[in-house]
């Protein structure tokens, strides 16, 4: 890697994309284990951000390796003077795999949902009949946890999902 370039903040000039690759490893072991709060009607669970679908996003090692390395001679040369003396500087990314997110959050809440139920007529041995109401179902808006993923991925701030109703 040519000086200058950074990856999550971390100066990589100088590395092999082997030890710049070793350093992803370590970084996203200490990320994607970090615990998120699920939050749904009055419960809540933690769990880590991998077992949500959340991976980084190892394309970036390409991204780094090839500044300085791409194209005419004078686009090599702006990139490495500019990395050089202003640096540049990327962000870690995220891939999140929506079903596996989606089942994750499916098998936490899925005691807790309520399934819609029809009107019908009840018969007793003793030829009493009842009406029993219809009722709506209840369950959470899982797809919802979606957005508020990315927010976290993005901050790092709060790491919590409320799922909504």
């Amino acid at each position: 890697m040519i000086a200058g370039v950074c990856l999550d903040g971390q100066p990589m000039g100088g590395k092999t994309v082997g030890e710049v690759a070793e350093w992803l490893d370590i970084r996203a072991e200490e990320i994607l284990f970090r615990p998120v709060r699920i939050e749904y009607e009055g419960r809540s669970w933690e769990l880590p951000l991998k077992e949500l679908g959340v991976e980084v996003d190892r394309h970036i090692l390409e991204e780094l390796y090839t500044i300085g390395h791409r194209g005419w001679m004078g686009q090599r040369f702006w990139e490495w003077w500019k990395a050089k003396n202003q640096g540049v500087n990327f962000p870690l990314r995220y891939t999140v795999d929506q079903g596996r997110l989606l089942s994750s959050l499916r098998s936490l809440t899925e005691p807790l949902v309520v399934p819609p139920q029809d009107a019908f007529l009840r018969v007793s041995s003793d030829d009493v009949i009842t009406v029993v109401p219809s009722r709506d179902g209840r369950g959470p808006e899982l797809e919802a946890a979606y957005p508020q993923l990315l927010s976290i991925l993005e901050s790092s701030q709060d790491l919590r999902i409320k799922v909504a109703l």
